[in-house]
């Protein structure tokens, strides 16, 4: 729990403005309108209620946080963010060549000095070019992939295809012409982004749910927080050398959690984009490198197809703790490069 600095103390009159100072007093361990220690049987020092009163001043704090966003008014919000990019800048940014939505965001952030530009990653990028119309959502082996609509296309989005096992994975890219067209509307994705988060905050304050600002309900979501909070900080392409690729690599067949936790022992960037265990088996059920089967009880598990075989997936039988035998997918070398050298492809799908 943070530890509060008692120096700091200042006694405070009762009155609605300063439930803070109430509750932060209390956490002292003094009296809020003497600034007297409290005895060390009052109830203030039990250890649920000082856990209660430090998850009652998170709420407080939070709830000032949502009005204070909620009291802008829509055109406050909407110029917010105004010409992040100069001139010159604009110019070092675009490139010739095709450039994925996170290398384009990586070199974007580069290159500027505005603050304003730390909050994009792929998810803010593709939310605003699905709810303007540049790209669009098809379902393809149950996933959705985006594809770039005939106005996206106008603009210069283009749509790369990567065929694996006779499956085409679409992977938009940005040529100069759309970079440029993006670059110009950056002001606009980037206020965007705060009106929906703003948004949402007011949806939390004026109904007291979770609900957000397009109606749907994040308690579930919340319950992985943690995780895509620590993945929408993660903005930096993925990238690894020679000498990283060696210290990854097993001779040894390993699973898939195995797989990605030796890739994050080896690059120790937090803002590096590195899969999760279930993008790559996502990743490769869609382009029917594994499938589904069904095993006695109901049970399903994951093998490997023909395809993937052919690129080095193997199953093994294992034992668990409690006798019962199941199958693992493993990892020769052979299948290990073979996600490494996509990897880019594997992340591409995730916003």
């Amino acid at each position: 729990m943070p530890q509060l600095n008692t120096s700091q103390f200042e006694p405070c009159q009762y009155d609605e403005d300063n439930p803070k100072k109430i509750l932060e007093a209390l956490l002292m361990g003094v009296h809020p309108k003497t600034g007297e220690k409290l005895h060390d049987d009052s109830v203030f020092n039990e250890p649920e209620v000082i856990h209660t009163l430090h998850t009652a001043l998170k709420l407080f704090e939070e709830k000032i946080g949502a009005e204070k966003a909620s009291s802008l008014g829509k055109s406050e919000i909407e110029s917010v963010v105004k010409n992040p990019l100069s001139d010159a800048e604009i110019s070092r940014i675009i490139c010739r060549y095709n450039m994925s939505v996170t290398k384009f965001i990586h070199r974007i952030q580069e290159v500027s000095e505005s603050d304003a530009v730390s909050i994009l990653n792929p998810a803010v990028f593709n939310r605003w070019l699905l709810e303007n119309g540049l790209l669009c959502e098809k379902e393809k082996m149950g996933k959705k992939w985006k594809y770039p609509t005939e106005k996206g296309v106008g603009i210069g989005i283009v749509a790369e295809s990567s065929r694996i096992t006779g499956f085409e994975i679409p992977v938009p890219r940005f040529s100069s012409a759309a970079q440029e067209y993006l670059l110009e509307n950056l002001d606009e994705i980037i206020n965007y982004h705060i009106r929906i988060k703003t948004e949402n905050d007011m949806m939390k304050v004026e109904t007291g749910t979770n609900k957000t600002a397009d109606g749907s309900d994040k308690t579930k979501k919340d319950r992985k927080g943690t995780a895509r909070d620590k993945r929408s900080l993660q903005t930096e392409p993925f990238e690894v050398n020679e000498q990283q690729l060696k210290m990854i690599f097993s001779e040894e067949p390993v699973g898939t959690l195995q797989f990605v936790r030796n890739i994050n022992a080896v690059i120790q960037n937090e803002k590096m984009r590195i899969p999760s265990a279930n993008e790559i088996l996502q990743w490769l059920e869609c382009i029917e490198m594994l499938k589904f089967t069904d095993k006695e009880g109901g049970r399903r598990a994951r093998i490997p197809t023909d395809a993937g075989n052919t690129q080095g997936i193997i199953v093994e039988l294992r034992t668990a703790d409690d006798g019962t035998e199941y199958q693992q997918c493993l990892y020769t070398i052979d299948a290990q490069k073979f996600l490494m050298d996509h990897m880019e492809e594997i992340l591409e799908t995730r916003g």
